[in-house]
């Protein structure tokens, strides 16, 4: 049984769950594109693959369409692959694992690649039907859309012959735009000098926020942990001396980094300086406002401590003081929804200790009064 087979428009979803089936990630477009120009075959239609699996399918105008301006519809066949980190999956080799809860489909666990799989659906479905009527049509599917417009940028537009252009890979159903702002990437070569150290070695990981595309999420205020974890390092380098071994975060540079780790060293003599308690309050004096509209925020900090550093985070630390302080200084009024917020997780020997405070709609009121109770008690 499909899992999308009662979703309408039927034919599309069918495709669009056949297209699910088949590893489509940016770079990795053959298989995908070598199912489009089997579905051309098996359909008796025209095509061109180039070099790079871009693929153009020709089909001609129904009666009385004949002779109209050919229409080119375009997509494009790669999908942005990202998946949460407890999840298996290989965007490689395995396809996806579908579900349907209301009006909405999604991936398990994965992205979906609607942007822009749900194209490629609609062009198979039209080139598939004797039902529409429909001038003479190419559909044009490029690859490695999401990493550059690569496909798009090397193809020979010679083969195409159609001087209106419909693309279908916009952010909201029942618009039509007109336009692009297009896009940019910049490379940045930073200098590094090695160095042979001894100390305490630390990794710092941030993890667990929502993440997001570059372009349709960045208005959000969604926290990257790019960000995050350099003021969390400047902050940390305000407050002592340390040696930075590596750090690395993201996946896609299109897509809002969700995780970011840095290993760094610490001089014996200040490990004491990088206590537990203060922690909390450099992670989220530095990104707060973008942290709670996030969700959520988990640093983790392996190495190993004393085991009574542990019983005194329990101690000296109490979760809502560690989390609402920062708001006074650093929240703006932005409406949020119910949001589980996770302050801090330190793991030493095997041992995990997590703060955790829920925030809900009345989070002003609650905020204010968890201030006024920090006041009193210093």
């Amino acid at each position: 049984m499909a899992v999308l087979e009662n979703c309408e428009p039927k034919r599309v979803f069918h495709y669009f769950e056949e297209i699910c089936k088949i590893p489509h990630g940016s770079g990795n477009t053959k298989q995908i594109s070598d199912y489009l120009v089997q579905f051309a075959k098996d359909h008796d239609l025209k095509y061109v693959q180039d070099e790079m699996n871009n693929v153009v399918i020709y089909k001609p105008g129904t009666a009385g369409y004949e002779n109209a301006p050919v229409v080119i519809i375009q997509g494009h066949m790669d999908m942005v692959c990202e998946k949460r980190p407890d999840v298996e999956h290989d965007f490689t080799k395995d396809g996806l694992n579908l579900s349907v809860e209301g009006d909405y489909v999604s991936a398990n666990g994965t992205t979906l690649g609607g942007d822009d799989g749900i194209a490629v659906a609609y062009g198979l479905a039209l080139l598939e039907s004797d039902t529409i009527a429909h001038p003479p049509l190419e559909v044009f599917i490029t690859v490695d859309e999401e990493i550059g417009l690569l496909g798009a940028v090397g193809f020979d537009c010679s083969v195409l012959k159609g001087r209106r252009f419909i693309n279908l890979d916009s952010e909201a159903e029942g618009s039509l735009w007109i336009s692009c702002a297009g896009g940019l990437s910049g490379v940045s070569h930073i200098p590094v000098t090695r160095l042979d150290a001894e100390g305490e070695k630390l990794t710092v990981k941030i993890s667990g926020l929502m993440g997001g595309h570059s372009g349709a999420e960045i208005d959000k205020n969604r926290a990257n942990a790019n960000s995050l974890l350099g003021k969390f390092l400047h902050g940390l380098d305000e407050k002592t001396d340390f040696e930075l071994i590596s750090v690395q975060g993201g996946q896609k540079d299109n897509a809002i980094t969700r995780e970011a780790t840095a290993e760094i060293l610490v001089l014996e003599e200040n490990t004491d300086a990088v206590s537990f308690t203060e922690l909390p309050f450099l992670i989220l004096i530095a990104g707060v406002r973008y942290t709670l509209v996030a969700g959520s925020v988990t640093v983790i900090l392996q190495a190993a401590f004393k085991p009574f550093f542990v019983v005194a985070v329990i101690v000296a630390v109490p979760a809502f003081f560690a989390v609402t302080f920062p708001f006074a200084s650093t929240f703006t009024t932005e409406d949020l929804e119910d949001f589980h917020f996770t302050a801090l997780s330190v793991q030493s020997f095997g041992v995990t200790v997590a703060f955790k405070v829920y925030v809900f709609p009345f989070f002003r009121l609650s905020f204010v009064l968890f201030n006024l109770i920090f006041a009193a008690c210093t």
